[in-house]
């Protein structure tokens, strides 16, 4: 509801998040700046902090790139934006949600070196929820 508000919530959380991490972003760049200042963040300030905390660890850098995005954002782009006043701005995405859930979890886990509980301190989730959608994803 405050898209205004998007670009100063990044610079404080990148900040933040060099400091637990040790890493040096400074800034975005112009089309990562773009596709995040568009985008509707359906999961509202939450989904911002996972999708930075995650940035921040798995990279390295001064800008944070498209290239560094999610999936979720890689199909987000300024000209899907709808420019209508009535609707909310929407990615086109084709991927399934549980999908980019578990390419998410699967990275963490891998960049922890398979420690679970340190992945899932990480995404700020329970180390019994990876643990249960492991085996749920076994089974599909």
């Amino acid at each position: 509801k405050r898209q205004g508000d998007i670009m100063s919530l990044i610079h404080h959380y990148l900040h933040e998040y060099n400091q637990d991490f040790g890493k040096k972003f400074i800034g975005l760049t112009d089309n990562t700046q773009n596709i995040l200042s568009n985008y509707h963040w359906p999961g509202n300030i939450r989904e911002l902090q996972n999708i930075l905390s995650q940035i921040v660890t798995l990279n390295h850098g001064k800008y944070i790139t498209t290239d560094m995005l999610p999936e979720t954002l890689h199909s987000f782009e300024t000209s899907d934006i709808v420019n209508d006043q009535e609707h909310s701005p929407v990615p086109v995405m084709s991927i399934p949600l549980w999908q980019i859930e578990k390419n998410a979890i699967e990275h963490m886990i891998e960049f922890c070196n398979g420690n679970i509980v340190q992945a899932a301190a990480i995404l700020d989730i329970a180390p019994s929820t990876i643990y249960r959608k492991l085996q749920g994803w076994k089974k599909k």
